[in-house]
């Protein structure tokens, strides 16, 4: 949006001059500047250069012409283009998305959302190199451009995971540094202040969303820790145990089924590498019952324990709904349990019956 206004108002303040000395220099009217400071109507072209000089600012500083979505816009297209990408040809949404970002190149919010959108898409694109250039490049630029420090924190942490993905584990450990700092707290101190100031509701909800990201990142760390005690069996299975216990009693399932679904995927592959065929049965079980009753439709909500989530989960940038739309979920899903990597089941009858459970509840028919 044209922001002469927010400048016109900061410089004559600065100045200590009134709304009418500065109509008087112009030869307009007090109202006129007025609308102006306000956003109702801008300058007409030919007073720029005067204004620009009486206060001392180059034309381009004096619009600071800086074109911006609100949170509200931003996640409206990101749900166009999610949607878009489930029922469109690939490379025509990819080119309006990328018109797009061109337009906003200057609004760091809605070019990280669009890297984020696109990070949610790219495995759906044939050739994924220019996908994730074109991320690369988006993300770099909020990196140049933000003064939004949470903004500062996603763009780092998603640079490192691309990194990761294009085997530069190095660029990773010089992006999120190679020694773990301790967790320094600001949740608790957050929620003494509110108790403090009487605001116990706040307090809670404070304490309710700190709590709920750490069980979520408790059981994607177990689902994680299983790979590197692959070869120990007694930490293999006691962090199943352990997790599953999590799992259980916060009734993962149901407050969110897509974490408790990455669990029991990673021990299906694990089994499936160790040969294990009756635990990799027992978990893709698992997995397919959880995914085809409870899974779509996707959305973050809280739960008889969790009671004051759902007011956070609007404050997020997207919102409470899935990054993806449910017919890209629902194929993921399809694809999923045909994985390679279950090859050696293919044979065995639990698996084809189990492969026809998910097609047949992901929009698909029996062969």
């Amino acid at each position: 949006m044209i922001r002469i206004g927010e400048v016109i108002l900061r410089e004559r303040t600065v100045r200590n001059l009134t709304q009418q000395q500065l109509a008087e220099f112009l030869n307009v009217t007090k109202a006129t500047i007025s609308k102006w400071e306000k956003g109702n109507s801008y300058p007409d072209i030919t007073l720029l250069p005067l204004l620009a000089a009486y206060f001392d600012l180059s034309v381009d500083d004096l619009l600071n012409a800086k074109i911006t979505m609100t949170k509200e816009e931003i996640r409206k297209w990101y749900r166009c283009f999610a949607e878009r990408f489930s029922n469109e040809p690939y490379k025509v949404v990819l080119e309006d998305v990328s018109d797009l970002m061109k337009l906003y190149y200057d609004d760091d919010n809605f070019l990280l959302q669009m890297a984020i959108l696109l990070i949610n898409h790219v495995e759906i694109a044939q050739d994924k190199a220019p996908i994730n250039t074109l991320i690369e490049d988006a993300l770099q630029r909020v990196e140049v451009i933000s003064t939004d420090v949470w903004i500062q924190r996603q763009v780092n942490v998603l640079l490192a995971t691309l990194a990761l993905f294009n085997q530069n584990p190095a660029i990773v450990l010089e992006r999120l540094g190679e020694s773990i700092q301790p967790i320094l707290g600001e949740e608790m101190l957050l929620s003494q202040a509110h108790e403090a100031l009487g605001e116990v509701e706040n307090a809670k909800s404070v304490l309710q969303v700190m709590m709920y990201q750490q069980l979520l990142s408790l059981i994607g760390g177990g689902a994680a820790y299983l790979k590197l005690v692959l070869q120990d069996e007694e930490a293999f299975h006691e962090t199943i145990r352990r997790v599953e216990g999590i799992i259980q009693l916060y009734q993962v399932e149901a407050l969110h089924p897509n974490i408790a679904l990455q669990f029991y995927y990673a021990i299906a592959q694990f089994a499936a590498m160790k040969e294990d065929e009756a635990l990799c049965r027992i978990y893709l079980e698992q997995f397919t019952a959880l995914a085809t009753t409870s899974l779509l439709p996707f959305k973050l909500k809280g739960d008889a324990y969790f009671t004051l989530l759902d007011d956070w989960f609007e404050t997020l940038d997207l919102g409470a709904s899935a990054l993806r739309e449910d017919a890209l979920i629902r194929e993921s899903l399809v694809k999923i349990v045909a994985h390679p990597i279950f090859k050696l089941y293919e044979p065995q009858e639990w698996f084809q019956q189990l492969q026809e459970k998910m097609k047949f509840a992901m929009g698909g028919s029996h062969e």
